[in-house]
């Protein structure tokens, strides 16, 4: 059977560093240099979609992100590395890892599905190394689809991609070809991970949680988008991207940035609890909502008291004067 990754649509972005990759190139050079034989990557949380598939297997990954596409963008760059230095052979060998053989009646072919804000940045990827003619050539009759572009051209996936890609031509310039196959190899049999599959996809924000608190930042912000989303986990991307698209993006672009969604988020608590801390207003919410089977439900719910709090954000010339934490509770009393 084959599988697929896929990052859920509730699911942030790509948030990884240079700083976090090096680390990892730090795992990867113990076991070139024979120091380990195996590197222990940690653990990654997914929760199996049904699919009605005898084929292939969906895995929705909860927490993995990071490190799964770090690993993948050092597998693309290593393709592009090859075709640039005409290893076509070599090159297509590789991405076949990275597609599904044949015809499939999936939104993609490509065994990885990226999270709705980097689709775009790793779809342009996926496409310079595909359309390569000499490298089409060799590839043969394959016809690759890809999810529908989505998020900004531009972010912390192509900036990443940058830099794996020179440090890659790198390897290839001071070693040849077998330095990059010995890294291939260590990629696909030497890097291990525990793999924790969730029955009940309702637990995932709360593992997501609990997992990156020791991580990067997650805020409360993502963490009730997560929330809302993890009600249709493992439902058809079609209904995902309904929701996203008509009942989440008209509330949530609103706001100005994401900070100033967290600070709506301590307001609307604080009017309903108001001895809540910024520290525990996730929990305050996420208790809230035990009763809200529906994505549209929690959304409803948070609309209540939008209007008002942007009003009193912004004066009459648009600029943003008022900080609503700081007006007395009285004021919020009468809304």
């Amino acid at each position: 059977r084959t599988f697929i990754f896929s990052i859920p649509y509730f699911q942030r972005g790509y948030k990884w560093k240079e700083k976090d990759r090096k680390l990892l190139l730090d795992d990867i050079n113990q076991i070139l240099n024979k120091e380990e034989d195996v590197h222990f990557l940690g653990t990654i949380i997914t929760y199996k979609k049904l699919t009605g598939s005898t084929e292939f297997e969906i895995y929705e990954i909860i927490d993995g992100q990071q490190r799964i596409i770090t690993l993948y963008l050092h597998i693309l760059a290593t393709i592009e590395i090859y075709i640039r230095y005409k290893h076509f052979a070599d090159a297509v060998r590789l991405f076949q890892n990275l597609v599904l053989p044949g015809d499939t009646d999936h939104p993609s072919n490509f065994k990885l599905y990226s999270s709705r804000d980097d689709r775009l940045q790793f779809n342009t990827i996926v496409r310079r190394i595909f359309n390569n003619k000499n490298f089409n050539k060799q590839y043969g009759d394959y016809n690759l689809k890809l999810l529908p572009d989505a998020g900004k051209p531009s972010g912390n996936i192509s900036k990443m991609y940058s830099k794996v890609k020179s440090s890659i031509n790198t390897f290839y310039g001071d070693s040849g070809l077998q330095k990059l196959k010995e890294i291939i190899d260590v990629i696909f049999s030497n890097l291990h991970f525990i793999d924790i599959m969730l029955n009940d996809a309702s637990n995932s924000t709360k593992f997501f949680e609990r997992v990156n608190s020791r991580g990067i930042t997650v805020t409360t912000g993502e963490l009730v988008r997560n929330e809302v989303f993890s009600r249709v986990v493992g439902q058809d991307d079609s209904i995902v991207n309904d929701i996203y698209r008509n009942s989440w993006l008209p509330f949530f672009e609103k706001f100005k940035d994401p900070n100033q969604f967290d600070e709506y988020l301590f307001a609307f608590t604080l009017i309903k609890s108001p001895t809540c801390t910024k520290q525990r207003v996730f929990e305050y919410l996420r208790n809230r909502w035990k009763g809200h089977g529906e994505p549209e439900a929690i959304i409803l719910d948070l609309y209540t008291y939008q209007d008002i709090y942007l009003q009193l954000k912004l004066d009459s010339n648009g600029a943003m004067p008022v900080n609503i934490l700081q007006l007395p509770k009285s004021t919020y009393d009468l809304v």
